[in-house]
């Protein structure tokens, strides 16, 4: 499928396009292949969804003493937690 790139799109794009994904697998009668890329493409954009709700709230859970959000990626707050361990 042609389109913007993961990093590009925002999370309401890959909500939308996952909303799409779904409507087309509960209305259309698609062969089963077909059927099976959808599905395989909503998984992808599931886990892209997941990753970017994660990454908001790394940096929600990152704000400072000031207020301001800090530049932490979700794999930032993902090692910390590792070492933690």
């Amino acid at each position: 499928m042609a389109g913007p790139t993961e990093t590009s799109q925002t999370f309401e794009n890959l909500m939308e396009n996952l909303e799409d994904t779904v409507e087309r697998l509960q209305n259309d009668e698609l062969s089963l292949e077909d059927a099976l890329k959808a599905y395989e493409q909503g998984v992808h954009l599931v886990r892209q969804c997941e990753t970017r709700l994660s990454e908001a709230e790394a940096q929600i859970q990152a704000l400072d003493k000031d207020g301001k959000l800090s530049a932490l990626s979700a794999e930032d707050i993902f090692d910390e937690d590792e070492e933690m361990l």
